[in-house]
């Protein structure tokens, strides 16, 4: 068994096949990345493999800030407000201490939180319309803004996954932002307050 480019594990070669595979791989990513086509290759996470130098000039992304990132990262905060308001809201449902109680730096979906999702996608099936998932992630203020920011997203793409997961919702149907701790719904002043900014909003789009 012989390891060719790209990891690829090659049974019952010679090294003179795995050579040939080698270079017809690297003829691939060549062509690949030299395209004026954007292309990328995504993983069944939903996340990004490979991306070419083409895809990154029109996201206006580097490789390093996409490459093992949520494909729906290419979405930045002031086109998902642009598509907010080409679109009509349906629906928005809210996942906070009533039903998530995110601890602080928690982003794993509790039972509570799942359930209210199938609530809302069982709402959305039964109207019949064509719509898209637009999912916001949110934090308090404890904790510096990189930290803050991620966590939001890993929120966001908790909710995300749920989606595609349990309901086959499709990947292109479905957004995820953070906003980190820049929208606050209540002062950020007691625990009380903090419970209520860590939290998923969904917004179901037509």
């Amino acid at each position: 068994m012989r390891r060719c480019a790209e990891g690829l594990l090659v049974r019952g070669v010679t090294a003179a096949e795995a050579g040939r595979v080698r270079e017809g791989l690297a003829l691939i990513r060549e062509a690949f990345d030299q395209t004026s086509v954007g292309l990328t290759l995504v993983s069944l996470e939903g996340e990004f493999f490979l991306v070419n130098r083409a895809f990154c000039e029109l996201s206006g992304f580097s490789r390093e800030e996409l490459v093992g990132k949520s494909c729906c990262l290419v979405s930045r905060p002031e086109d998902v407000e642009l598509d907010k308001a080409s679109r009509k809201l349906v629906y928005s449902v809210t996942l906070s201490t009533d039903t998530a109680d995110f601890a602080v730096g928690k982003y794993e979906l509790p039972d509570a939180a799942k359930a209210r999702i199938d609530e809302l996608v069982t709402r959305v099936k039964a109207d019949g319309q064509n719509v898209f998932f637009e999912i916001e992630g949110h934090t308090d203020s404890t904790g510096p803004k990189e930290l803050n920011d991620k966590l939001g997203l890993q929120r966001a793409e908790a909710a995300m996954r749920y989606l595609r997961d349990q309901h086959q919702i499709p990947l292109f149907k479905i957004s995820v932002i953070s906003y980190g701790a820049d929208k606050p719904v209540a002062p950020n002043k007691t625990k009380a307050d903090r419970a209520q900014n860590r939290r998923i909003v969904i917004n179901v789009l037509s």
